[in-house]
This record gives structure tokens, C-alpha cells and sequence, in this order.
């Protein structure tokens, strides 16, 4: 039987921001809805019934894992129970929705299947005897449709505390309301929200020229191979010292492990959840 384990770090200095209301965020999950599931019972186990408390979801629940409809499901239910919580869209539901709301090209189609739809297509029709828009149109029925709401229309990032949560990252050159401000159905591009890497990855000069301390991120993963320790969790993906970002990318797209962050006054820790299997 496959065997769940979570690993907690120590709690450490937020370097500035202070979070008066408990604060959780996670990051990629691509179809481990199991890991999600368990990194969702461990939360609800440290709530505290008398406070309010907010869950955000940075993107990429969806795509190349085995069961991204469920992980929708697990997230949308997590939103509901807590005070306050959301899910920004990551750019592969960015790429799903082109195909599903927008009646995306032939280009779109092929980007989507090419980088992970194919998994989200499989669920719905195992046996592959739909053809491509009988398959969108049975993913969009088992959408719930305030998901549809949010990816579509919601936010695309959250400013807290002077902290961002957002899916890929920020140009630490480029105006900060105009970078945040772009078309979310842009064409893939480096320069986008939701598709950022480098500058972004690279930068340690701090954020004061955005107004922000702390940037928490997904997209790009800090590894794809099991963690094996607290020690290993800070190194990978806790980069408040150098480049004052934390990233929630624990390589879902290959193995069946997430990581939240969780906000508490001035310290956070972080959470990994894995299934793995017994050695």
C-alpha cells in the first residue's frame, strides 16, 4: 500500500510581514489529488476554530497527474470551509479554459493536450471514443462553475501584508501594475504572470520597488524527487534569505508531492505531503 507522510519545517522569520489572520497557500498539485488530500487534512488538523483564517491556492491544480477533476473538487471544498480562499488560475488552466471557454485554435488545442491536458481528457474519456470537442464539453460539465468563475474571472494574484501570492512570478524591472495587469488569455509568453521564470527566478535585489517584502510562487519546480527532510524542504524551496521568495513547486508533474506555506504573525513553516510507495 502506498504510504502518506508529511513533513513539517520549523517556523521561521517572515522578514517583514506580519499576518495577523492564519494564512495558507499551495502551490502546484497537477492531478495528485491524493497527495492533496492529505496535505488538506493536515491543515484542517492545525486550525484553530476561533480564528479566521484564509487558504490560496497559487495554480496548476490541473494536468499531467491522474486526477485533476477530484483535485478541483478538494480545492473548491477547502475554499468554502475556510473564512476566505482562492484559487488563481496557473497557466495550465489559463490553457484549458482557451480551449474550453474561448473555442481555442488548432495551436491552442495541441499547446494544451502537448503539456498536460491529455490527462484531464483521459479522465473523462478513457477509451478515447470521443472526439476533441465531445471530450471538452464532458470536462466542462464536471467543472464546478464558480472554478470556471474564478479561472476566467477572479483574481489573478493576492497582495497580503506586503506579500504576493501569484503563479509563476514578477519582473523585478518592470512596472508592477502593468505587469500584474495583463490580458490573463495572453498567448504563452516569459514576460507574463503566469508563465514567468527568468529575471524572476534569478533576482536577489528584493522587491521595495513593488511595494512588497515577500513573493510565493508555483511554476517552476524546485525539484522532482521526493524530499527527505525538513532540512532539504528550506533548502529547495524557502529562498526568503537571497531572493525573498518562497516557492510552492515541489515537482507534482513528476511525483506525487505538494507543499503548502502556512503564515502565522511574523513566522511561516512549510508543509510537504507525499504518497509514496513502501520501499
Amino acid at each position: 500500500m502506498p504510504r502518506n507522510s508529511i513533513i513539517t519545517t520549523p517556523w521561521s522569520s517572515n522578514q517583514g510581514p506580519v499576518f495577523d489572520t492564519p494564512t495558507f497557500a499551495i502551490g502546484d498539485v497537477h492531478g495528485q489529488a491524493d497527495a492533496l488530500e492529505v496535505m488538506l487534512a493536515h491543515i484542517d488538523a492545525l486550525r484553530a476554530e476561533d480564528d479566521a483564517e484564509e487558504i490560496i491556492f497559487t495554480g496548476d491544480l490541473i494536468d499531467r497527474g491522474p486526477e485533476s477533476l477530484r483535485s478541483i473538487e478538494l480545492a473548491m471544498e477547502a475554499c468554502r470551509r475556510f473564512d476566505t480562499g482562492t484559487i488563481l488560475p496557473g497557466n495550465h488552466e489559463l490553457m484549458m479554459m482557451t480551449c474550453l471557454l474561448r473555442k481555442g485554435t488548432r495551436e491552442d488545442i495541441d499547446r494544451w493536450y502537448h503539456n498536460g491536458g491529455a490527462a484531464v481528457l483521459h479522465e473523462v474519456d478513457p477509451y478515447e471514443g470521443c472526439t476533441i470537442s465531445e471530450a471538452f464539453d464532458k470536462v466542462f460539465e464536471r467543472l464546478d462553475k464558480d472554478f470556471i468563475a474564478s479561472i476566467a474571472e477572479g483574481p489573478t494574484h493576492i497582495i497580503r501584508n506586503r506579500t504576493l501570492f501569484i503563479h509563476a512570478g514578477i519582473h523585478p524591472q518592470q512596472d508592477l501594475t502593468t505587469f500584474l495587469g495583463q490580458y490573463r488569455f495572453a498567448p504563452p509568453m516569459d514576460s507574463h504572470w503566469a508563465w514567468m521564470r527568468q529575471p524572476f527566478l534569478s533576482w536577489e535585489g528584493g522587491w521595495n520597488q513593488h511595494q512588497l517584502d515577500l513573493v510565493v510562487h508555483g511554476h517552476t519546480p524546485a525539484t522532482t524527487k521526493f524530499i527527505k527532510a525538513d532540512e532539504e524542504a528550506i533548502f529547495l524551496l524557502d529562498k526568503i534569505d537571497d531572493h525573498h521568495c518562497i516557492c510552492l513547486d515541489a515537482g507534482a508533474m513528476r511525483v506525487p508531492q505538494i507543499v503548502a506555506v502556512e503564515f502565522r504573525g511574523e513566522q511561516h513553516r512549510l508543509h510537504v505531503a507525499q504518497i509514496s510507495k513502501p520501499e
